[in-house]
């Protein structure tokens, strides 16, 4: 056997990283999500924090609302590293949701509003939280959980005055201690939930900054609650002291509205999906997004003529393509697009600050440049998360011991069943996975769930799903391909209306 291969970056002939950018804001590691954002409080208390239905709040009000809801989920019995789950439209309440779970010191579970209930009753299940925020209009979706359901739109009241003062909530929260759980698509046919702490996103956060220091303007958030884009989103903005602009429930996938929000709220930074930006462009005035000063990409494939078109169109914005899973905190690489870019495929880049990436065999031995290999992800801080709630051997899968922990990389790497290759110039090209999984609208899909679902339909033998013309994203679809029992012919409604009793939407296929 041969040996393992030296870091062959260092030989690429420009071997600079993302990490060696000078003027950084170092958020520390030994401060919590929400200890550092009542840093931000004292200094930036009067400034606004979010934004919203043309409406504004305070960070001072954020934090006397996030503040209530802790003493209220202290009182409910929420100790460090509980699961408290959310169930909101975008609201001024989501947020602070968010900043009061984390101070009563639990972790939160974001539950997307467009999920169907069967899903939304597993994920409660599935990570036993015992607290729900939701409102009205959505408890019917909750029926037949154990947790404690809380409307905020009818109970904040209540809340705020039994609440609403008194001492902050006597908890220790370490920087070790999970923040939240990301539930996403499993090959058993059931979603799976990703354990992240504090000190992860206080590392991203961190080389999110090292990539683009000047200070952020305003933020959008364009994503799913449920994606992990959106941790950056909010976190990366309000730890900062910059303002978050929520869009109502549904304008993010309204590119004519979502071009006047960006207009009317002169938002600068935006981070979302390559597909959807490719819509907003082609809807969008030009002058609606001259605003933009730096738009990142991640989730999806990058086409070139995305990079062309960006160019075109929003020439006073910087456009990065990134990459990175739920597992490790988000982004781990960044590609800068450059002025005038036409290779045939737009790299995911090279390593930001506190990340490492290795490309090993079978073997898990360093391949050479150019070689073929599965993209592995480590820190020099602690990037990678936790693992799986309560899926022991599925985390022992895939975090993995670093055999180079002794040089770089930290004690564990994440497999990340991608495959890729250094190239001459130090970035990463994307080559695709080794596993049936698949990265479609942004979300990464286990085909084996939605051919489970498709199975439990009694008119259905056998199943094949694909993702058809995944490197096209104006023609990429899922399409499912099957064998009917004898004598039973199920009709493609019949068969959409079964999926959607337990998938979201983007995982019913469209053929």
């Amino acid at each position: 056997m041969r040996p393992p291969f030296p870091d062959f970056r260092n030989r690429n002939p420009n071997p600079r990283r993302m990490s060696e950018v000078s003027h950084v804001i170092v958020f520390p590691q030994d401060s919590t999500l929400h200890g550092w954002f009542d840093r931000i409080v004292e200094r930036k208390g009067d400034d606004t924090a979010l934004r919203w239905k043309g409406r504004s709040m305070s960070f001072a009000e954020l934090k006397r609302r996030a503040d209530t809801l802790a003493r209220f989920l202290v009182a409910q019995g929420i100790q460090t590293e509980d699961l408290v789950a959310f169930h909101l439209e975008r609201s001024f309440d989501m947020i602070a949701a968010i900043f009061g779970i984390l101070e009563a010191g639990g972790a939160y579970v974001p539950i997307d509003v467009g999920y169907p209930p069967e899903r939304v009753r597993f994920m409660l299940e599935d990570s036993g939280a015992k607290v729900v925020f939701t409102q009205r209009s959505l408890q019917e979706n909750l029926k037949g959980t154990d947790a404690h359901i809380v409307c905020l739109d009818e109970a904040w009241p209540e809340i705020e005055a039994a609440y609403g003062s008194g001492p902050a909530p006597d908890v220790e929260v370490r920087p070790q201690n999970l923040a939240y759980c990301i539930y996403t698509s499993g090959s058993t046919g059931k979603p799976k939930g990703c354990l992240l702490t504090h000190e992860n996103v206080m590392a991203q956060l961190e080389g999110q900054q090292a990539i683009a220091p000047e200070p952020i303007g305003r933020m959008v958030l364009t994503v799913s609650i449920s994606f992990d884009v959106s941790v950056l989103t909010i976190f990366w903005a309000l730890l900062q002291g910059a303002p978050l602009v929520l869009p109502e429930q549904g304008e993010e996938r309204d590119m004519p509205r979502l071009a006047a929000l960006i207009e009317r709220e002169q938002v600068t930074h935006m981070l979302t999906l390559p597909s959807p930006y490719t819509l907003l462009l082609d809807q969008a005035q030009p002058e609606q997004l001259r605003s933009l000063r730096l738009v990142n990409v991640s989730g999806e494939v990058c086409p070139t003529s995305l990079a062309q078109k960006h160019e075109r169109l929003v020439p006073g914005a910087q456009l990065y393509n990134l990459y990175g899973p739920t597992e490790a905190t988000v982004n781990c690489t960044v590609f800068p697009l450059p002025k005038g870019f036409s290779e045939p495929k737009v790299p995911i880049g090279k390593p930001i600050l506190n990340y490492e990436l290795f490309i090993l065999d079978e073997h898990m031995r360093e391949v050479p440049p150019g070689e073929v290999g599965e993209i592995y992800i480590g820190g020099s801080k602690p990037v990678v998360g936790r693992g799986y709630h309560k899926r022991p051997e599925l985390t022992a899968e895939r975090f993995v011991d670093n055999p180079f922990r002794e040089v770089r990389g930290g004690e564990k790497l994440y497999r990340t069943g991608d495959l890729g290759r250094w190239l001459p110039d130090g970035n990463i090209e994307f080559l695709g996975r080794a596993d049936f999984q698949v990265k479609y609208r942004g979300f990464r899909i286990e085909l084996g769930e939605i051919e489970a679902a498709l199975a439990n339909h009694p008119a259905v033998r056998e199943v094949v799903v694909l993702l058809r013309d995944a490197y096209d994203l104006a023609k990429q679809r899922l399409v499912a391909y099957l064998v009917p029992e004898k004598g039973q012919r199920p009709g493609v409604e019949a068969l959409r209306a079964h999926l959607e009793k337990s998938l979201p939407e983007y995982m019913v296929p469209s053929h």
